[in-house]
């Protein structure tokens, strides 16, 4: 989350219209609530149990539980012609990339059309309009922010559903046989539907070549280390922020985020 952010500031400074793609996995498995979701309905019993890491995401939406997955993240310009002005639209050409990326191999992924028709804590339980599912079960969760000019959209790509340590997460889901019944019933993963062992790394490789084609941007790997100083002192400061009680718990932020549409 702090690299994203910090991302998001050092692409507001760029002369030209710049676009970032990341993808990275969580250890120890994380548990992300949306920024405006309410922290007590999270069972954080279990999640020391578990020995889950808890963080809140800049960006709107419900929890994701961060294990067993590939997380993405987009970051431009606003203004970056590439990419439309309207947030639904936005989010449109980006689910096209990843739907290009997973349909190149051989993953048949189709982009919803329907808008969610239930609210829940669980990110995975609803498809929203322009997410990726298979088979009409979710597959990609994701969410958008905007800030100082910037677009901001990460989501997580489900290698394989957690039903049962997914809903455990919640106070109130975790011995609910029929939330479980449900929730079994909206999501998947690609091992679930493949039955076969995903090779991640070519995952994102082929991701990033998709992204490459739809974006028209050619593909160039960027180490931390030569993006300046500026960009360590901001990966700092979100580091303390998103490692602190009064965010994740509290939702006080070191800066005010304006955030929150998740389509």
């Amino acid at each position: 989350m702090a690299i994203d952010m910090a991302l998001s500031d050092w692409v507001a400074t760029c002369e030209k219209e710049t676009l970032v793609l990341r993808f990275y996995r969580w250890n120890p498995p994380c548990l992300s609530l949306g920024r405006n979701q309410d922290v007590r309905a999270v069972n954080t019993d279990y999640l020391n149990k578990m020995r889950f890491d808890l963080v809140r995401r800049p960006t709107g939406g419900m929890a994701v539980l961060h294990w067993k997955e590939l997380t993405y993240s987009f970051i431009a310009k606003s203004s970056d012609k590439r990419l439309p002005r309207n947030v639904v639209d936005s989010y449109m050409k980006i689910s096209t990339a990843l739907k290009r990326g997973l349909t190149n191999m051989g993953y048949p992924v189709e982009i919803n059309e329907k808008k969610a028709t239930k609210i829940s804590d669980v990110c995975f339980q609803v498809p929203s309009v322009n997410e990726l599912v298979i088979s009409g079960k979710k597959l990609v969760g994701s969410a958008q922010t905007r800030k100082k000019g910037v677009i901001l959209q990460h989501g997580s790509i489900l290698i394989k559903a957690m039903s049962q340590e997914y809903l455990s997460c919640f106070r109130n889901l975790s011995k609910n046989t029929r939330q479980l019944e449900s929730i079994k019933n909206s999501m998947i993963g690609l091992e679930d539907y493949s039955k076969k062992s995903v090779d991640v790394q070519k995952l994102a490789e082929n991701l990033a070549i998709a992204f490459s084609e739809v974006f028209e941007e050619a593909l160039e790997n960027t180490q931390y280390s030569k993006l300046g100083s500026e960009f360590h002192e901001m990966l700092n400061r979100y580091e303390r922020m998103f490692n602190s009680y009064e965010w994740n718990y509290k939702r006080e932020a070191l800066d005010s985020f304006n955030t929150n549409r998740k389509s």
